[in-house]
């Protein structure tokens, strides 16, 4: 039997971006940085599943990733990799960096959760 409320929100988590041609010049106090976000939902079914999704926006691109698994681990596990991993190639595709203020760079989908 799985814990998870119904509709257990988890975010919104605030993505900091800016543009590749003023990457070099970012830093931890630039103010010129956009901001994306992630917003995680969790929905315990009546099967003992658990059905999760992640809504994401960046730079007016917007997804919404679903997964299910048997617990709620599992199910924001498999989330910050899916939207991690989004994130970077919609960034690569759009000439972003994100958080181009951390002290290294952002190349794996956990990466995005780890700032």
């Amino acid at each position: 039997m799985t814990t998870v409320a119904p509709d257990l929100v988890l975010g919104p988590r605030v993505i900091s971006f800016c543009r590749i041609s003023k990457a070099d010049a970012a830093a931890a106090n630039d103010n010129d940085d956009e901001e994306g976000s992630v917003l995680m939902t969790l929905r315990a079914l009546e099967d003992d599943e658990v059905l999760g999704w992640a809504d994401i926006d960046l730079d007016g691109q917007a997804a919404r990733l679903e997964t299910r698994g048997a617990d709620e681990l599992q199910v924001t596990y498999e989330l910050i990799q899916l939207s991690g991993a989004w994130l970077i190639d919609t960034a690569k595709a759009r000439g972003l960096v994100l958080f181009a203020w951390a002290q290294k760079p952002v190349v794996a989908p956990m990466d995005v959760f780890e700032l």
